[in-house]
C-alpha cells in the first residue's frame, strides 16, 4: 500500500460523509437546488485562490527541483482543469469569475482556507501538501461515485449537474489525481513513523474541513447572498 492510499484509507469514515452528503445525493439526482449550486460554486471560486496560496508557502520550502517542477504542474493542473468548468456554470447564473471573487467568503470557506494556509505556512512543505491532498483526491472519487450512481438511477441524461459529474469522473481529473498521488508517495519516501503520524493527523483534519465546506454549501441561506 502507497502512503497515499495509506492517508485515504485513515480517513474512510470521514469520506462517507461525502457520498453521503444531501449536497451530492441530490446533484446525483438532477433535484438540487440551483441556487445551492451557485452559492457553492462561488465559493469554490474563492476557495481555489487559497488553495494556491497553501501550495505556494509549501514550494518555497521545497528544496528539491524535480519537487518543486511536480508541485507546479499539480497547481497548473487542478486549475486548468477546475476553472472552465467553474467559469461556464458561473456564466449560466450571471456571474463571471470576477463576480464570484468579489462575493463574500462564507465561514466554512474561510475555516477550511485558514487551516490550509496556517499549516502550509507554519508547518513542512510535506505538512502543506498534506493540507491540500484531501481535496484533490476526494472530487476523483466523488466524480466517480456520482456518475456511476447517476447512471444506475436513470439520472444521467439532462441532468443539470452532469457538467461537474463530468469534470470530476473523467481523464483529465483522474490525470490530476494520480499526479497528486505521485507527490504525496514521493514526499513521503524517507519520513519516519512520527511524521506519517502526524501527515494523517492533517489530512484527517482537513477531510473534515471538506464536510464542512459541503455542510455550508448546502445549509447556507442563498436569499440575501446571491443577487
Amino acid at each position: 500500500m502507497t502512503f497515499a492510499e495509506e492517508l485515504m484509507a485513515h480517513s474512510e469514515k470521514i469520506w462517507q460523509n461525502y457520498y453521503s452528503h444531501p449536497f451530492i445525493q441530490e446533484m446525483i439526482d438532477g433535484t438540487l437546488d440551483k441556487d445551492k449550486f451557485c452559492l457553492y460554486l462561488i465559493q469554490d471560486t474563492k476557495y481555489l485562490v487559497d488553495y494556491a496560496r497553501a501550495y505556494a508557502h509549501a514550494f518555497i520550502k521545497c528544496k528539491d527541483i524535480d519537487i518543486m517542477k511536480h508541485i507546479l504542474q499539480d497547481m497548473g493542473m487542478i486549475h486548468s482543469e477546475e476553472d472552465m468548468m467553474h467559469i461556464q456554470y458561473l456564466k449560466g447564473f450571471g456571474y463571471s469569475e470576477e463576480d464570484a471573487l468579489a462575493m463574500p467568503m462564507l465561514p466554512g470557506c474561510r475555516d477550511y482556507v485558514n487551516y490550509m494556509i496556517r499549516t502550509a505556512a507554519e508547518g513542512t512543505m510535506e505538512d502543506g501538501i498534506m493540507g491540500v491532498l484531501p481535496c484533490a483526491l476526494s472530487y476523483y472519487f466523488i466524480g466517480r461515485y456520482c456518475l456511476e450512481e447517476a447512471q444506475k438511477r436513470g439520472t444521467y441524461e439532462g441532468n443539470f449537474f452532469i457538467e461537474w459529474i463530468k469534470e470530476y469522473s473523467g481523464e483529465g481529473y483522474k490525470g490530476v489525481y494520480e499526479s497528486s498521488c505521485d507527490l504525496c508517495n514521493q514526499i513521503s519516501q524517507d519520513a519516519t513513523e512520527k511524521e506519517k503520524a502526524r501527515y494523517k493527523e492533517i489530512f484527517d483534519e482537513s477531510s473534515r474541513f471538506e464536510v464542512g465546506f459541503w455542510d455550508m454549501a448546502y445549509d447556507t441561506p442563498t436569499k440575501g447572498y446571491l443577487r
